[in-house]
């Protein structure tokens, strides 16, 4: 029976199987029951232990206002009266955390160390030169790896559910936990594959240590950031009317005619798809292409326009419940996290020395191939100059191999449309509206800037380029901020200008007092001038890769 089942799964998804039979032995499986079965008995004697006793008070006590509160109540056998239903309810609040931290952390943790050692062991090279798709390999991946986790989750499941019976929570709120934990899982899983695929960039340090601690750095980000903070939105705002299940607190004491579950359960569901569709598509990329960016240029404008719209709507939504005066705190709050954002995405997007190498020698030659000749009319030649015009722009702004930094400008016309609009008709006063159109302005120059200044670097000849990338860009942000906190008190001016050139410029056009707008106008065209400069830089920096590359071909090809 079990040959036969292994043979039709083999058939289905030949790399689950070779997961499953890698990790599917007597001695690992009963590790993991055993470890989710101690671990539930540990709840248990925890709460058994609460229970009252002849010697103290318990909080589960059933009490009445005329007994003092060091005593419980007892029946006529002489036993306590127990509220046996917040005793299953404080319980239920650990399991949650439990199923949810010990599914997706633990999860995490072996996808991104699996993936390292096939990388670094060259594995998965083969993996890649399989018959199978690429979907079929990462569904087996993401099944199979962590296949030792799901049996210890699925053996605290029955206690869970009885908890929730003893609690008195309506089975369709489990039904619901169960659905959104999976959905969670489901995409915090992918996003682990997905770095599984970047563990390269840590600099080719190629062994199991290294593989573990950056496996622990990102586990442990997820651990302390994405389950609290997916936990208490879906306590919040999924499972509002029992949040005393989920956290601790008082019962809800609002009209449950007015609560409606299927909105914040589709709001829910459908970014989780749509988040997890762009992460597969990076994964896909990844696969096929390692060495390509993670997500295309194409892809980039589809993802920037879905996220802000996320974060456009929630800072409204947030602002609706605020005083007007606050909206240019708001539109401040947005450019900031769109920085964030953006950093990101230029990591997505920056072009690696080699392939920036092959598309300059290619543009080179393309350029020589339809060079103006004095063999053609003027018109010919300025018609043919169009051509290589229109040529470059849209390779600049679609191509695969191309610079960047024409995608990240478009990117930023994205993100400031919606910011531009608030500051027009969002704000109450035409200051205002001075001071927000410039702190958007600053916003695009320092994401162009970086993106220039990263691009650059990349470009450097050392095989610790990303190191040094990050140095740059980690001096870029974190110095000024620096800079401007310490020169607060001693030379104000110097901290409103430093901040100007920080990734948080709305701290001082949020308090213009002390400096005119031709302060800020003077650090405006200086941060143009700074992106001139770098972009002229890296502009030459890409000619001379061109023509060294050309020249060492034309020259082998003389001899």
């Amino acid at each position: 029976m079990l040959s036969s089942w292994i043979n039709h799964a083999s058939d289905w998804n030949p790399q689950l199987v070779r997961e499953l039979k890698g990790r599917f032995k007597a001695r690992n499986v009963l590790m993991a029951i055993a470890t989710s079965v101690l671990v539930q008995l540990g709840i248990i004697i925890f709460f058994y232990n609460q229970l009252p006793a002849d010697h103290g008070f318990s909080i589960y006590c059933t009490s009445t206002p005329d007994i003092l509160e060091s005593s419980c109540l007892k029946d006529a056998n002489g036993n306590f009266l127990v509220n046996w239903a917040d005793w299953w309810a404080d319980m239920m609040k650990v399991l949650h955390w439990f199923l949810m931290y010990g599914l997706i952390v633990p999860g995490v943790f072996t996808l991104v160390v699996d993936l390292y050692q096939e990388e670094q062991r060259g594995t998965l090279n083969f993996v890649r030169l399989s018959p199978q798709s690429a979907w079929t390999i990462l569904i087996g991946k993401l099944l199979g790896v962590p296949s030792l986790v799901y049996v210890a989750i699925a053996v605290a499941v029955p206690f869970h559910i009885v908890a929730a019976v003893g609690a008195k929570l309506p089975l369709w709120v489990v039904l619901s936990f169960y659905g959104v934990v999976l959905g969670g899982s489901f995409l915090v899983y992918s996003a682990a594959l997905l770095n599984g695929f970047l563990s390269k960039l840590s600099g080719g340090l190629g062994n199991v240590n290294v593989g573990s601690i950056y496996a622990l750095t990102i586990s442990g980000f997820t651990a302390i950031v994405f389950v609290p903070l997916y936990m208490l939105w879906n306590a919040y705002f999924t499972w509002n009317p029992f949040l005393h299940f989920f956290l601790t607190g008082e019962n809800y004491d609002g009209n449950f005619s007015t609560y409606n579950p299927f909105i914040p359960h589709a709001f829910l569901l459908i970014n989780l798809a749509i988040s997890s569709y762009w992460i597969w598509q990076a994964l896909h990329r990844c696969f096929h292409q390692p060495g390509a960016t993670i997500i295309s240029k194409r892809q980039s404008y589809g993802l920037v326009l879905y996220l802000e719209v996320l974060i456009v709507g929630f800072a409204l939504l947030i602002n609706s419940s605020q005083p007007f005066s606050d909206t240019f705190s708001t539109i401040g709050t947005i450019a900031v996290i769109n920085i964030g954002m953006f950093l990101g995405l230029i990591a997505l997007l920056s072009i690696s020395r080699q392939s920036l190498m092959d598309w300059a020698r290619y543009r080179h030659f393309d350029q020589k191939a339809i060079a103006p000749s004095t063999e053609h009319p003027p018109q010919q030649n300025g018609s043919r100059l169009r051509t290589r015009l229109q040529d470059l722009i849209w390779d600049l702004v679609w191509g695969e191999r191309s610079p960047a930094i024409v995608a990240i400008a478009l990117n930023l016309l994205i993100f400031s449309v919606p910011l531009l609009l608030l500051v027009a008709f969002g704000l109450d006063s035409w200051e205002q509206r001075i001071y927000g159109f410039a702190g958007v302005i600053i916003t695009i120059n320092l994401v162009i800037l970086y993106a220039a200044i990263l691009q650059l670097v990349l470009l450097m000849k050392t095989l610790k380029r990303v190191f040094w990338a990050a140095i740059a860009l980690g001096t870029l942000i974190f110095v000024p901020i620096f800079a401007a906190i310490l020169s607060t008190s001693s030379n104000p001016i110097l901290a409103h200008v430093l901040f100007l050139f920080s990734p948080i410029p709305w701290v001082t056009l949020s308090r213009p007092e002390g400096f005119s707008m031709a302060l800020i106008s003077k650090a405006i065209l200086g941060q143009w001038l700074a992106i001139v400069m770098v972009n002229v830089q890296l502009t030459q920096q890409l000619k001379q890769l061109g023509q060294s590359a050309s020249q060492a071909l034309f020259t082998g090809s003389e001899r």
